[in-house]
């Protein structure tokens, strides 16, 4: 499972776990307050009332069927004459009915009377209840019907006993309606935020992890060699932090290899430019003494060969001096001297650049009476090698500026010239050894120029200038310059 859903599955349960005893606490206070419409006892005490009275309904009935049947052991069935019954048979308000033949009726102590068939009363409001007990007996199409009164208070106690049990019931009816309402509505709420933690869940943690998994992506694809992959991550806070954090190390950890690599290329370079300078300078010194020496024994009298013999050692003599100063650019190049900076003042490099070059030379610069921690001679060397070389490129109409500004306690040196410039695809190019676009020289200049700034903590960049149109170099230098350990001992 991935990390952005275990996330999310315990963001959920950490904000809803709490919900689960509120939702049982909820449920009992609900459970607890709606009892008080219809209290549980109060249900309990009626049925048992109820009970009751259905019980001493039964045994009124059950008595009354009794009596029947002693009344009608007693008394003949109508028209024949009847005697007394005996005190007791019949209680107050109690009727003796009897059917022969479809016709009723009714009895007194003296006798049969024609009657009306028996009604039997009810209450208005509950017909369970009846307000007397009939007690009837069938015998050979003779029907005997004994109907008896109920006690009056009994009557209106057995009532009253059920209208409370009926308003219980309701009562009953609407609490569970009411703890069913409150619950689903608790649990349509918990739902919901439930719904809602996991959204906000989501809406938190997946920006979150998707920057996690985008680093995990490149980190991998560094790994598997892709050291130009970064990660390209908009969000913001600490994840936007880290993302930039690990864009950073990334692009340093590919300056750091870049320039490893330039430099172990510099050192074979610096190998193999003292290998050359050995190599060469170890026989100019005999070819020159041996030429020398063959000039000076000839004492003959043709002077067209001792004109050709002294033409020969002047060639000689300035082509050895020509590879004695590529043996000592070989030299410095492979010494890569050190660095023996001191204070100095900007503009004194600039009044000796100008006065240098005089009218082949514009300058413009701002205020420079300050002092800086340059080595000055080194520094005023790589100059005067970017400005021969724009020479050289603009020809001898051509145009050339140096401009000095300073900013942020760094030094920005701007040298144009008004040359052909240098191609796009060889820029890049222009500051490893031996490449060279003169027909002359061994491409060591710019090499040793761009060591000189880095020396210095700064750098070189090439561009095309904007107004002039040919090469445009900018070394940018810290005011102080960033000697290593090893130098500055």
């Amino acid at each position: 499972m991935k990390i952005r859903w275990r996330l999310v599955i315990a963001l959920a349960i950490a904000g809803l776990l709490p919900l689960l005893p509120l939702m049982w606490t909820v449920r009992t206070a609900v459970g607890t307050g709606a009892s008080a419409l219809a209290p549980q006892e109060t249900g309990a005490a009626l049925r048992v009332g109820l009970d009751m009275a259905r019980a001493a309904l039964q045994r009124q009935q059950s008595e009354t069927e009794a009596r029947l049947e002693l009344i009608r052991k007693i008394v003949s069935p109508p028209p024949a004459a009847s005697r007394s019954l005996p005190e007791g048979a019949l209680k107050e308000g109690e009727s003796l009915y009897c059917s022969l033949l479809g016709k009723w009726h009714v009895f007194d102590n003296s006798g049969w009377y024609p009657s009306d068939p028996p009604k039997i009363k009810s209450t208005e409001e509950f017909d369970e209840i009846p307000q007397e007990v009939v007690a009837e007996v069938s015998d050979f199409g003779t029907v005997w019907r004994l109907i008896s009164p109920y006690d009056r208070a009994f009557l209106e106690r057995a009532s009253q006993l059920q209208q409370a049990a009926a308003d219980w019931a309701v009562r009953s009816l609407e609490r569970n309606r009411l703890i069913s309402s409150l619950v689903g509505t608790y649990l349509i709420t918990y739902l919901l935020a439930m719904l809602l933690a996991i959204g906000a869940g989501l809406f938190v943690v997946v920006p979150a992890t998707r920057a996690i998994e985008e680093l995990t992506r490149v980190a991998e694809a560094v790994r598997e060699g892709d050291e130009d992959r970064r990660a390209y991550i908009t969000s913001y806070g600490e994840i936007g932090k880290l993302a930039t954090t690990f864009n950073l190390m990334l692009n340093r950890l590919d300056e750091s290899r870049r320039k490893a690599a330039e430099m172990e290329k510099m050192a074979a370079w610096r190998e193999l430019a003292r290998v050359l300078a050995h190599e060469i300078k170890n026989p100019l010194t005999p070819i020159q003494l041996s030429v020398q020496q063959l000039s000076d024994s000839y004492k003959g009298e043709d002077d067209k060969f001792g004109s050709m013999l002294a033409t020969t050692r002047e060639i000689v003599d300035e082509e050895i001096e020509s590879l004695r100063q590529l043996t000592r650019e070989f030299s410095e190049f492979a010494r890569a001297p050190q660095l023996t900076p001191a204070d100095m003042s900007p503009s004194s490099l600039l009044n000796d650049l100008a006065s240098l070059y005089g009218e082949r030379l514009s300058t413009a610069s701002e205020e420079a009476e300050f002092t800086v921690f340059w080595d000055r001679e080194k520094l005023k060397r790589a100059l005067i090698n970017l400005l021969d070389n724009g020479l050289a490129a603009a020809g001898v109409d051509g145009k050339m500026r140096l401009t000095y500004l300073h900013e942020n306690a760094c030094s920005i040196f701007i040298v144009e010239d008004s040359g052909p410039g240098v191609p796009e695809d060889q820029i890049s190019k222009i500051f490893e050894p031996y490449f060279t676009t003169k027909r002359t020289g061994v491409g060591l200049g710019l090499p040793i120029v761009r060591t000189t700034c880095e020396q210095h903590g700064g750098s070189i960049a090439l561009d095309r200038s904007d107004d002039l149109g040919g090469a445009r170099f900018t070394i940018r230098l810290p005011d102080k310059a960033i000697v290593p350990d090893s130098e500055s001992t």
